[in-house]
């Protein structure tokens, strides 16, 4: 089973600083999306096997896709707009500055 948890750390793990660092300057849903688009492009990346983690993450003009395959190689599949990814990357760096206050 896809886990936001899963979700979450997939998305940190390619250009999250940077992504970080315009959302700091930039409030605009529109624009956070054009830059996503920009930034991701059209591709992806696979890692056979990874465990309990997201193990491929494909992209393209309209949406961002997470595959995770489970024990017995079924392959599950979680399909996000790039405006829900916006807004998951903003919550994710909201949670991460209310923890460095403590």
């Amino acid at each position: 089973m896809i886990t936001n948890k899963n979700i979450d750390n997939a998305l940190k793990e390619q250009n999250y600083e940077e992504i970080k660092e315009f959302f700091k300057n930039n409030s605009s849903a529109e624009e956070r999306v054009k830059y996503l688009k920009k930034l991701y492009g059209t591709g992806g990346w696979g890692i056979p096997e990874k465990g309990d983690f997201i193990d491929g993450m494909y992209y393209d003009s309209s949406r961002i896709e997470f595959v995770k395959t489970n024990n017995n190689w079924k392959r599950e599949t979680v399909k996000m707009k790039w405006s829900k990814v916006a807004e998951r990357l903003q919550k994710i760096i909201e949670s991460e500055s209310q923890l460095s206050l403590f």
